[in-house]
Parts: structure tokens; sequence; C-alpha cells
């Protein structure tokens, strides 16, 4: 299962400070460093951002927010096409980390960059994971939570997500069921939602279990 890339970059307020800084200068073949400025909205923060030089990297705004939290990509974009694929994204993203922050100073400061390729056991619970698996061997897929028993086992999957905390997205859901696990999938296509239920389902069922937790005390 395909997922965009996450660059973050953490460290002392002043070892990311001093980084930044240190950017200002940067200019290679592939990227320049353009400009610092601050986020014209409520809250404490500024946007760092390059551009990219090539047509590989379709001349691109590589944009990064700096904040408490450290410095993190933001966004990326494009100036050559309308849009960026989710492989163009994170060809672009590799790109300016190993061109500009592999060969940056580096010193006091952790640089996290997420995998690609992922797998639904690298996102939830093992418990959680078992539940989901179960369920979507189990179900008709045409009907997968109408039948008492393929409802049982998609509502412990939900209750093993709460349980565990597990923060599973819902276009993550969607994508494993689409690309992992087969399933038809057509935003265009009115006539099937079956996708688009579940995901409702799945949200409203994981703040159902969440709100009754809160108003009985047991979280």
């Amino acid at each position: 299962m395909k997922k965009y890339i996450e660059l973050r970059i953490k460290g002392t307020e002043d070892a990311i400070t001093s980084f930044v800084e240190s950017l200002e200068s940067f200019s290679s073949d592939a990227f320049i460093f353009k400009e610092i400025r601050e986020i014209n909205t409520i809250g404490d923060g500024h946007y760092v951002e390059f551009h990219a030089k090539r047509a590989i990297d379709f001349k691109s705004r590589v944009v990064l927010l700096w904040d408490q939290r450290g410095l993190r990509m933001c966004n990326i974009i494009p100036k050559t096409v309308s849009f960026l694929e989710m492989e163009q994204y994170n060809a672009v993203l590799r790109h300016f980390y190993e061109d500009v922050i592999i060969h940056s100073n580096l010193k006091q400061l952790q640089v996290e960059i997420t995998k690609e390729e992922n797998s639904m056991k690298d996102l939830i619970s093992v418990p959680a994971y078992h539940a989901l698996e179960l369920w979507e061997e189990m179900c008709n897929k045409n009907s997968p939570t109408a039948h008492p028993n393929d409802r049982e086992r998609w509502m412990d999957f939900i209750c093993e997500l709460v349980i565990n905390k597990d923060n599973l997205s819902l276009s993550d859901f969607r994508n494993w069921l689409i690309e992992d696990k087969g399933w038809y999938y057509n935003p265009e296509d009115d006539d099937d939602r079956t996708i688009l239920d579940l995901e409702l389902d799945l949200e409203f069922g994981q703040d159902l279990i969440e709100h009754y937790a809160k108003k009985t005390h047991l979280k």
C-alpha cells in the first residue's frame, strides 16, 4: 500500500533555528533556497521555501513548515503540471531529501522520513489488524456488514482500533481495500457506495465508542 512520504526534522529550538539559517545560502544544480515567510494565520510559524530547478522535479516549489514542533514537509507545488500524483510527489520529496537535507549540517537534529510502501501491519496494532483481516476475508464484498456475523466482525475491528488507540486514516483504510485486497472503487460510480459507506461507518463507530467512554468515565 502506497502512502505519501513524510519528512520531519526535530531538535531543540536553537538547533532548528541554526539549521534553517544555514539553509538560506543553499544552492545546487537541483534546488535553491527561495525565502522564509511568516504564516498569515493565528499561531506562530514560518514557511521555508525552496525552488526545484530541474524538469524532472516539475520545477516545483518545495515548502516546509517551521514551528515549535520542528521542521516538516508542508507541500510540493509543481510549476510544469497542474497536479502531482503520489509517486511524483514522493519522487520530488526524495530528491529534495537527498540533495538538500542529507548534505546539510544535521548536528543535534533528528531526521525522520517515512516509507512509501507500507503494510496495514505498520499502521495499526496486532489485535486490530487480525480483526480487520478476519472481517475482510469472511465478509460478503457486495454488502460487507449486512449479515449479522459480518457486522459483528466489523464491530470487533472498530472496537480493537479504539481499545488500542490506533490512528487509522480513512484514506489508508480505503487504499488497503483497493490496493491490497482488490476491492472495486470508482468515485464517479454513484451506484456503488460500498467503500464510502464503510468509511462513514468506521468514522462514526470510533467516534461513538470514544464519546460513550467519556460519558461513562471509562477513559
